[in-house]
């Protein structure tokens, strides 16, 4: 085959190939659904079935539409003397894009779990729709790490609140996890002094795909540990 021909041969081939890269690339969808809250949240009793955690919740992706019946409970988290919980909810679509949203609701712990009869008044009542609109718009619920400790939770324990449940990152990325920390906070130890001890527990490969949840929690200087919160890694 003459040069020119050889020439004509790559170029063709290069097209061929930029057009077969485009059709199977062209409907990569890398768009995360949404998870969407409706009306107040039903109470929940510990040891019920989470299902009720689900009445108000519904969830639209871009491409696959309706993802209500993929929604999960990821975590329940009591708060405020454990008469409310912060609930989070993750939902994953076709292409393993990943959701995640948080709600406040009413919570009732085990008989055995009340302890002492005389607690502790409850902070200054804030409506549930009030803070579940901040947790929706991403901000911590400050309420709540004022009330985390409460009865049945050490004082002096640190706490630690993440500002997102998941992420999607590349085979290429490396994983941060101080960028999905919103705060750590305790009553003796600075926030440098906390990251610094900060502990991740689970395994996730640096370069397979899959699917990697993390727990993450921190340790202060007196040796108290925070609460542990589920964060869910994607390696695409």
């Amino acid at each position: 085959m003459s040069k020119r021909g050889m020439t004509v041969f790559l170029l063709l081939l290069t097209g061929v190939l930029i057009g077969a890269a485009w059709y199977f690339l062209k409907d990569v969808d890398r768009t995360r659904p949404e998870i969407t809250f409706t009306g107040d949240p039903a109470p929940y009793r510990e040891g019920e079935d989470v299902s009720i955690l689900l009445s108000n919740v519904t969830a639209y992706d871009s491409h696959d539409g309706d993802l209500t019946s993929e929604v999960r409970v990821n975590q329940i988290t009591p708060i405020d003397n454990k008469t409310r919980a912060r609930v989070t909810y993750v939902v994953i679509d076709a292409r393993k894009n990943i959701a995640t949203a948080s709600q406040i609701v009413d919570y009732t712990p085990l008989p055995d779990e009340l302890g002492d009869e005389s607690v502790t008044d409850s902070p200054e009542d804030v409506s549930l729709a009030d803070e579940n609109a901040a947790l929706g718009e991403g901000t911590p619920d400050e309420e709540a790490l004022e009330s985390v400790n409460g009865e049945g939770v050490n004082a002096e324990a640190p706490v630690l609140v993440l500002n997102s449940g998941s992420d999607m990152i590349s085979a290429s990325d490396s994983f941060n996890y101080s960028a999905y920390i919103a705060s750590v906070t305790d009553d003796k130890d600075s926030q440098d002094e906390l990251f610094r001890h900060i502990t991740i527990d689970g395994d996730y490969s640096t370069n397979r795909a899959g699917t990697y949840p993390l727990t993450i929690y921190v340790t202060d200087s007196d040796g108290n540990s925070s609460n542990k919160e589920t964060f869910i890694l994607y390696r695409g």
